[in-house]
């Protein structure tokens, strides 16, 4: 059977519009296959984060079990800002002004972690944000100044939780180096007291220190791999808006 010039004419323009139609489905179904890989950096993010209220529920309740039978033996009130050497309560020598310090007083405390659970909260919250109010991504002039108010709030919703994990890293570096110096005099001070002192509790002194820094150094690590996954969300963010203006 042969083909009229007519209908030839309507299969060729029924498969020219079917065609069309395919390449534009095809272009609007490709930004959103990206959907998955924006979501995993959000659950990345949020893991990063959680991980770091969990080291900071540890710091809060970290514990210096075994040394609450030692002290300093410190001088007279602005003397001397740590003291002379450690020992055993019961060895305190108390005449001269000297005093006896309990070195659980002079250990880091929970306090210092509470504010990084105070950060950890607020970047959890804006993590959460950025999933539930990403751009919507609808095409049409009159979406256009919708799409363009979406982008700027989250994009400024981005720059907030950058500035929050950057704070809670400088917080935890300032936690971290103020208590390596505090925790490395009192070492000093055991390895120069009595043979006794430094036999029963300078190796278990140094094994807890290592833990607590550990703790902070987790800490840090876990904002900073936080901090890169925000970034590269905001970057794989900021190539699917390209896509959807093009």
């Amino acid at each position: 059977m042969r083909i009229g010039h007519r209908q030839y004419t309507v299969l060729f323009t029924t498969l020219a519009l079917l065609s069309g139609s395919l390449i534009v489905a095809c272009s609007q179904v490709e930004p959103q296959s990206e959907e998955p890989e924006v979501l995993a950096l959000h659950g990345e993010l949020v893991g990063h984060i959680e991980s770091v209220q969990g080291l900071a529920s540890e710091l809060e309740n970290f514990t210096w079990r075994g040394f609450d039978d030692i002290g300093v033996q410190a001088p007279p009130a602005g003397l001397c800002s740590l003291g002379i050497c450690i020992v055993e309560k019961g060895q305190a020598d108390m005449y001269d002004g000297l005093g006896w310090i309990p070195l659980s007083e002079m250990l880091p405390t929970a306090e210092r972690a509470k504010l990084l659970q105070v950060y950890c909260d607020k970047c959890l919250d804006t993590a959460d944000r950025l999933r539930s109010e990403r751009p919507s991504g609808e095409t049409g002039v009159g979406a256009l100044e919708t799409e363009k108010s979406e982008v700027s709030e989250w994009q400024e919703l981005c720059s907030q939780l950058e500035s929050m994990l950057r704070g809670a890293e400088y917080l935890a570096t300032s936690y971290k180096n103020t208590a390596k110096y505090q925790l490395a005099e009192l070492e000093e001070a055991m390895a120069n007291s009595s043979a006794s002192v430094e036999e029963e509790y300078l190796e278990k002194f140094q094994s807890t220190s290592a833990e607590y820094i550990g703790l902070l150094d987790e800490v840090i690590s876990s904002l900073q791999q936080a901090e890169q996954v925000r970034s590269q969300l905001a970057r794989w963010q900021f190539s699917l808006d390209v896509l959807r203006e093009e």
